[in-house]
């Protein structure tokens, strides 16, 4: 009875332990997916197409949001001012928006 107690106790740490390296091998391989991801979404924005002339000159003061990125696409990069303002970067253009989701501004 004692040897097959001592038997369940061995065969439980092997369980567990196989277990356990299971699932950090797992946790490092979601860690260097995210890190590769991350490292994409800089690349991405790097080689991001720039807008053309015509795409920047058909922006309207006073465009939503909605409106904008439906005409220029997805921004590269994406910020909230303090003032509720929020501003969107392309690969050479910058707008900003005011606290009720206008376009107020945009550089080129």
């Amino acid at each position: 009875m004692r040897n097959l107690f001592y038997v369940n106790i061995i065969f439980f740490i092997i369980a567990f332990n196989s277990v356990f390296s299971d699932n950090y091998e797992v946790e490092e391989l979601e860690k260097r997916v995210n890190f590769l991801e991350s490292r994409v979404k800089v690349l991405e924005k790097i080689i991001a197409p720039k807008l053309s002339y015509e795409q920047t000159n058909k922006l309207k003061m006073g465009m939503r949001k909605g409106q904008v990125e439906d005409h220029l696409g997805t921004p590269n990069i994406v910020g909230k001012l303090s003032n509720g303002y929020e501003i969107w970067g392309f690969s050479e253009t910058t707008l900003k928006f005011d606290e009720m989701g206008k376009l107020s501004h945009w550089t080129k």
